[in-house]
């Protein structure tokens, strides 16, 4: 009787570590994973932040501005996106008159924005929007865009 208890102790010690080393095992398996996701989101990040970028300078840049030219010129056959896009633009260049309010933007009209817009993108079809915008900026009267660009 005492062999068999004893036998049952030993029996309950191994199913506990067992146990223990299964839920350190999925606890591994959980921080693999999770090393896996942050290796890949980083990865990820890196491979495309040069679309985030402007050529310019190494200013974030979100949104619509982050698409070229050539998807802006594409967007006249999805008109949500095009208004989306020109939304953007005027966005831009508001937010740019707000944080240089000594030298303001002026374009005479949105169709006049609109305009140069297309004609920049036609040039250079491979910039991004953001630029497109900033040229915009600076060709009415705003702050230098501070790149080349095909007029």
């Amino acid at each position: 009787m005492v062999k068999r208890h004893a036998e049952m102790v030993r029996a309950i010690h191994l199913n506990a570590y067992h146990h223990d080393n299964g839920v350190a095992a999925a606890q591994r398996n959980r921080l693999g994973y999770k090393r896996m996701i942050l290796r890949t989101g980083i990865l990820f990040l890196l491979a495309f932040s040069p679309s985030w970028l402007s050529a310019a300078e190494n200013v974030l840049v979100f949104g619509g501005g982050t698409l070229s030219c050539g998807k802006w010129l594409e967007s006249r056959n999805d008109l949500a996106t095009y208004y989306q896009l020109r939304q953007w633009v005027f966005g831009f260049v508001s937010g740019t008159n707000y944080s240089a309010p000594r030298k303001q933007s002026n374009p005479p009209d949105s169709e006049a924005g609109v305009a140069f817009i297309d004609q920049y993108c036609k040039n250079n079809p491979l910039h991004l929007l953001v630029l497109a915008a900033a040229a915009l900026v600076q060709e009415t009267g705003g702050p230098n865009a501070e790149h080349q660009w095909k007029r």
